[in-house]
């Protein structure tokens, strides 16, 4: 994979992210972003998507709910994967009604990341 996002408003899981998925090699780039306005507008401008998406689903500004409706309304949801991760279960439900997303329960473990990515194939 050539980049990946990460959209989380909490540091420490964003570096966590980051860190994993470099030492697994499975990106060239990883950008982080603290909200889903920055990173939508960063999409609009940009020459080249991303071959995948982290997204959190509770950030201030524009949550993951509407950063997922943004992609729809744009067509950008056909095109990039969005792995959701978040802490909470009751997520999971509601973003089923919302599409295809693979939800993943939060922290995000190097276990996890080795599971993950066997079984998608992006």
């Amino acid at each position: 994979m050539d980049q990946i996002f990460v959209i989380d408003d909490d540091s420490i899981s964003n570096f966590l992210v980051e860190k994993l998925l470099v030492k697994l090699n499975f990106c060239k780039e990883v950008k982080i972003f603290t909200n889903g306005l920055e990173a939508y507008r960063h999409l609009l401008v940009s020459e080249k998507l991303p071959s995948l998406i982290f997204l959190d689903i509770d950030m201030p500004v524009m949550d993951g709910y509407e950063f997922i409706n943004q992609l729809k309304k744009s067509g950008l949801d056909k095109k990039i994967p969005v792995l959701v991760f978040t802490n909470f279960n009751r997520e999971e439900e509601k973003l089923r009604l919302l599409g295809d997303f693979k939800v993943v329960q939060k922290p995000l473990t190097l276990e996890k990341m080795q599971m993950l990515f066997p079984a998608t194939a992006f």
